[in-house]
């Protein structure tokens, strides 16, 4: 992206909303804090905000993006939600979104072509994703791993 709007050079808008996770002994959260970017309308309330929990447990890693609340001028209705899981070289047995079992995707094309999927890279990190959904929904992704 060109800017911390999303924007990009060719004139279109990134709204995925990315989270990199690294394994962990203990749960966290965070919040995520969004605003038009371009004027001071947030000091009157106008900001979303989304949390995001991490927890992790013996054999398996949990992410939990709440659902958001708030609004501001152009916030997104909806959007696709990602989640890089630094693996820590454990083996990964499946990821889960919501309970139910996201396609494991053989290839990078096999990935980019499925709504809802997860692959391990080259590198080892574990990439997740949904399909376009409301920003209102929670949305958890489960890394089970041994």
């Amino acid at each position: 992206t060109m800017n911390m709007l999303g924007k990009r050079a060719d004139g279109t808008t990134a709204l995925d909303l990315v989270v990199r996770a690294f394994l962990g002994t203990a749960p966290t959260t965070f919040n995520v804090v969004e605003d038009d970017g371009e004027t001071e309308a947030y000091q009157t309330g106008a900001f979303a905000e989304t949390a995001i929990t991490h927890t992790p447990s013996a054999n398996s890693d949990t992410v939990t993006i709440a659902g958001t609340t708030g609004d501001y001028s152009g916030c997104p209705r909806t959007r696709r939600y990602q989640v890089e899981w630094v693996s820590e070289n454990k083996s990964l047995n499946n990821v889960k979104l919501n309970g139910a079992n996201l396609h494991h995707a053989s290839n990078q094309a096999d990935y980019d072509h499925e709504p809802t999927a997860w692959i391990t890279d080259a590198t080892g990190l574990v990439h997740a994703k949904t399909q376009w959904v409301d920003i209102t929904t929670t949305k958890t992704f489960e890394f089970d791993f041994n």
